[in-house]
């Protein structure tokens, strides 16, 4: 793959933010991100833009919207066989409207450099979705998370976030609250240079009775540097 071509580069960063890479196309783009600094601040500079439309929960638009929108437009108000044809090609519309004014404000601006001594992972469910945020303190000494959607807790059970050093065992962080939009604090006892990425599993109340995940391993992610 030509690494080199902007455009390119431009639109695996855009899909991968999107969460349309999967396969071994997300685990190729991955392993280049994490020795591509221009790589990592293209994502960077896509997230800051495109989180705020991301952490919303999707809504349908109820009837009463779709029948003002068909007057503004001028359609016959009598209901034909072919309207639910037309209201799909006017969302369409709109959002591809959307897409392209977010993409476009995008390439046309270089991405910007994260912050100093930051660090950020976003981590995914087993289907590609992006579930969370995790950003590494300035001063190294702590991780903030938020949940980008509701997280799904089994009954009876926790979810506990791991720090994943590139060897070595995993290091507990601490148990996860699955509300969406709250800032969390931790405190992180890792060497940060070392660190690979982030998970989390699925522990009893409280949290791993040992050291290291006893449960499944539900969301994860790579770090960027």
């Amino acid at each position: 793959m030509d690494w080199s071509n902007e455009r390119r580069r431009d639109a695996l960063a855009a899909d991968y933010v999107l969460g349309l890479l999967q396969g071994r196309a997300l685990a190729r783009f991955e392993r280049r991100m994490q020795e591509d600094t221009d790589l990592q601040r293209r994502v960077w500079a896509l997230r800051e833009r495109l989180d705020p439309l991301l952490q919303g929960e999707p809504r349908e638009p109820s009837a009463a919207v779709w029948q003002r929108i068909e007057q503004e437009l001028g359609w016959a108000p009598k209901r034909r066989p072919w309207a639910w044809f037309e209201r799909l090609s006017l969302a369409a519309a709109v959002f591809a409207l959307v897409a392209a004014i977010g993409l476009g404000v995008y390439v046309q601006t270089r991405p910007s450099t994260p912050p100093s001594g930051r660090m950020l992972a976003v981590l995914h469910n087993t289907d590609k979705r992006q579930v969370l945020r995790v950003n590494l303190a300035a001063d190294g000494r702590g991780v903030t998370v938020v949940a980008l959607h509701p997280l799904t807790v089994p009954k009876g059970r926790s979810l506990e976030l791991w720090a994943l050093p590139k060897k070595g065992a995993p290091i507990a962080v601490g148990l996860l609250n699955p509300k969406p939009g709250q800032i969390q604090h931790y405190p992180l006892h890792a060497a940060v240079a070392e660190l690979g990425g982030f998970a989390v599993s699925v522990e009893p109340p409280g949290g791993s009775p040992k050291p290291v995940p006893t449960g499944p391993i539900v969301y994860q992610g790579v770090a960027i540097s």
